[in-house]
């Protein structure tokens, strides 16, 4: 007896256990099925607390005019993971109140418009446009927006571009403070593009932004920009472009393939990685400013036939991997003990004086020479090609680029002898995204010079 009690126990067990499994199969199977209601295919999810809402995945009716339900299947919408499968024109998209989250993708829809009911807490729209909530971040410009032109509202941090827009033919961007990046792909490709405004807060030009742009022939520039990353205005139609002083570098190919006739480099520029200005034929000639401390392979191209490049002496070229790649690299030549030696420039941390007065007859000349310290450890005497020289009173004294000093008449003069990579002290603060995030870092750059009295007899 006691034996077939034992049998039935387990027999029952064994029901109760397929029953939850199959209830939980169910419950599953359930939760990812695609259900349908009037225009809309949808599926019911649940969130980490077990309540329950909808997502939809497409839309299958026929009008240009779309609004997202409230409701389906008696839940709540609060999400839009698809709209179409063939993407055809979408006249205005209505964003209910409910709606927190909307798949990116959503945005490469032809939408001419966007709507957002104001009691959503997460949308909210301006001439079509549509932003988060408080119009901080510009979520998606309709793809099939009409206007030629368009500004950014000054609340706009952070913004996701024109979104492919054909349309539009002049771009400005936000003045927001806070706004310090164009991001990557901003305006990548826009058919129509023929002019951009970039306001004086705008640190970073991002990956990209630009690009392929094919009738953007002005850009205005503003006088923050410090840094011009990879390809930023690749294949564009810019002919003259005015880079500010506060650009510090310039990324791989970033002008690459344009129709530039002439260019002048800022003063202040460290850094011009590969291709930069390759395949602008008609760029004839380039001057490198004294700031310059590297140069990568090809930066103006590889065939060089009809270009002038005027690069400082110190701008060394310097193989790497077997010799198959090259830099230019600023170096500084240096005399010790009957001995010379480079080191890279950045290195210099101080120059000073081998006399920090001299006298030198009516006709006669004198050499400037100079102790450099690397790391703060002094080496010996600094070759003259990286330095630059200057009198205050040329009518005394008369000084070479070669730090040669001529008494023309008596009196005295003070010559400043400064290092040409770094003829200005300045510092950057570090750029950070609106999420904390580091975008790039710190720059400091610290003057080294120091002066020398020449009294002439």
């Amino acid at each position: 007896m006691n034996q077939s009690k034992k049998v039935i126990q387990n027999v029952i067990v064994t029901i109760l256990i397929i029953s939850m499994a199959f209830s939980y199969s169910f419950a599953v199977s359930a939760k990812e099925t695609i259900l349908t209601e009037g225009e809309f295919r949808y599926k019911i999810v649940n969130d980490a607390k077990g309540n329950h809402s909808v997502s939809i995945q497409e839309y299958i009716g026929v009008s240009q005019e779309i609004t997202i339900p409230e409701t389906l299947g008696g839940y709540t919408v609060t999400e839009v993971s698809a709209l179409k499968k063939e993407k055809t024109y979408i006249k205005t998209l209505v964003i209910t109140k409910n709606i927190k989250s909307i798949n990116p993708e959503i945005y490469k829809e032809k939408i001419e418009s966007y709507k957002v009911v104001s009691e959503n807490r997460n949308f909210s729209t301006a001439e079509g446009v549509l932003f988060n909530k408080t119009k901080t971040e510009l979520v998606s410009y309709p793809k099939e927006k009409k206007d030629k032109e368009y500004t950014e509202p000054i609340t706009v941090k952070t913004s996701s571009g024109a979104n492919g827009n054909s349309y539009v033919e002049k771009w400005t961007f936000s003045s927001n403070k806070k706004y310090k990046k164009i991001e990557d792909y901003a305006c990548y490709g826009l058919s129509g593009l023929k002019e951009v405004v970039i306001p004086n807060n705008v640190k970073i030009i991002g990956d990209f932004s630009f690009a392929q742009c094919k009738q953007l022939k002005k850009v205005k520039v503003g006088k923050g920009i410090e840094r011009i990353w990879n390809n930023s205005f690749e294949n564009t139609n810019i002919q003259r472009i005015k880079l500010p002083q506060s650009l510090l570098s310039i990324g791989i190919g970033a002008f690459r393939a344009c129709k530039l006739e002439s260019l002048k480099l800022p003063s202040r520029l460290k850094f011009i990685d590969s291709y930069a200005f390759a395949q602008n034929a008609k760029l004839k000639k380039i001057k490198i400013p004294d700031s310059v401390t590297l140069i990568r392979k090809d930066a103006f191209g590889t065939k060089k036939k009809g270009m002038k490049v005027e690069m400082p002496s110190y701008l060394k070229k310097t193989y790497r991997f077997n010799g198959l790649n090259y830099n230019y690299i600023a170096k500084a030549t240096v005399f010790s003990n009957g001995k010379t030696k480079d080191y890279k420039a950045e290195k210099i941390t101080k120059i000073k004086p081998f006399k920090k007065s001299v006298f030198v007859k009516k006709g006669k000349t004198e050499r400037i020479y100079t102790n450099v310290y690397i790391n703060k450890k002094k080496k010996g005497i600094l070759k003259t090609n990286i330095l630059k020289f200057s009198s205050s009173n040329k009518k005394v004294v008369k000084v070479t680029s070669s730090g040669k000093v001529k008494a023309l008449r008596k009196g005295t003069s003070i010559v400043t002898v400064t290092l040409r990579t770094a003829d200005e002290s300045y510092s950057t603060k570090k750029i950070l995204g609106n999420h904390g995030e580091i975008l790039a870092d710190a720059d400091k750059m610290t003057k080294k010079s120091y002066k020398i009295k020449i009294t002439v007899k």
